[in-house]
């Protein structure tokens, strides 16, 4: 009885314990601080379009090109053209030393006069049987003769000026007024600028994407330029080693910087532009083999898997599972590993002052 009297004694001041120990929990509990929010960058996606293409290394080449060499030995009289310089169609460009072909000129054409009047006299004496038909024969074939003789010295003669076959610009002279040249040595490289030609090889899994007359677009990286190329010509087979076709285009080139022997990129679409939105390439991340940006969804985390296109100039191309207007977590996104976490969206970069605030709408190649 003592027993049970000493029980119901305590038991209040248990309880009593108990509750002051939860209360004491709760709290604790209470004054825990809450997680802090994630600070991260967030943008809006760009609208664009992403095409698929195929990208070919070419060269440019000269449309015309010439080694303008000598056709005849002997001195090398005057030049008549600076290194570089344009030049027309028949324009002179060096001379020879030309004082023995012009005596010979002179000697073949004397000898002409001489013939013609020999077969005068000839053919008055076979009118008085005086001579023969067999020397009047013999007089026309030597008037003939002297004839040719006139002919190849007056295009010898010719030789002596050597022209340009063609407009274009010279090069850099290889002779100087003074040397004595050879025939057939190389004097000047003559080359036609405008147009340049554009040489590439075309896999034959592309032959349906290219056809003659059709523009093209190109990439001449040394110059950081794009130009617009139009198709002159394929060959009609397919090269068995290589699997492809030479095709071969045609670049307008007015003011000459495009240079024979560059080397360009042919961008050729594969299939129709389609419908894309833009995010930097560090929106994206990657798990479990899926695509995934991060949204903010009124101040907490929301990951939404993606169906990417491609890239370009640092960003992606999303093709499904991005709306338009969403506001992508670019930057962060590592520190809200889970969603529903809380989010803080950090301030913009200030622009500096006379810098304008530009938006680059990329276009994919």
């Amino acid at each position: 009885m003592r027993k049970i009297i000493s029980l119901l004694a305590i038991t209040p001041f248990l309880l009593s314990a108990c509750q002051s120990g939860d209360g004491d929990a709760a709290t604790e509990a209470a004054a825990q601080p809450a997680m802090p929010p994630a600070v991260v960058t967030v943008q809006q996606p760009e609208t664009g379009q992403w095409q698929e293409d195929i990208s070919i290394v070419g060269s440019l080449m000269a449309n015309r090109s010439a080694q303008i060499s000598a056709e005849i030995a002997g001195l090398l009289e005057n030049m008549h053209v600076d290194d570089g310089q344009a030049v027309r169609a028949g324009q002179k460009l060096f001379t020879l030393d030309s004082a023995t072909l012009d005596a010979e000129m002179k000697r073949a054409h004397a000898l002409v006069q001489l013939r013609s009047e020999e077969i005068k006299r000839t053919q008055s004496l076979f009118e008085r049987n005086v001579a023969s038909q067999y020397d009047v024969d013999k007089a026309v074939a030597e008037l003939a003769t002297a004839e040719a003789d006139e002919e190849y010295a007056r295009a010898q003669l010719a030789k002596a000026t050597i022209t340009a076959p063609f407009e274009g610009n010279v090069g850099i002279r290889k002779v100087n007024p003074g040397n004595y040249v050879k025939e057939g040595e190389g004097l000047i490289e003559l080359v036609q600028l405008d147009p340049v030609l554009l040489d590439f090889h075309l896999p034959e899994t592309a032959l349906s994407v290219v056809g003659v007359n059709q523009d093209i677009n190109v990439e001449i990286p040394a110059l950081n330029r794009q130009v617009t190329a139009k198709v002159m010509a394929i060959e009609p087979a397919v090269t068995a080693a290589t699997r492809s076709l030479l095709v071969r285009a045609r670049i307008d080139n007015q003011n000459s910087d495009l240079r024979p022997g560059l080397f360009a990129r042919i961008h050729l679409p594969l299939a129709a532009p389609l419908p894309v939105l833009w995010v930097p390439e560090s929106a994206v991340f990657y798990q479990g083999g899926k695509s995934w940006v991060m949204l903010n969804n009124e101040g907490t985390a929301q990951r939404i898997p993606v169906e990417l296109a491609g890239f370009h100039g640092g960003k992606v191309a999303i093709q499904h599972g991005l709306e338009a207007g969403a506001p992508v977590v670019i930057a962060g996104h590592h520190k809200a590993p889970f969603d529903g976490m809380p989010l803080m969206v950090a301030p913009p970069p200030p622009v500096e002052s006379g810098t304008p605030s530009t938006t680059a709408q990329p276009t994919a190649n």
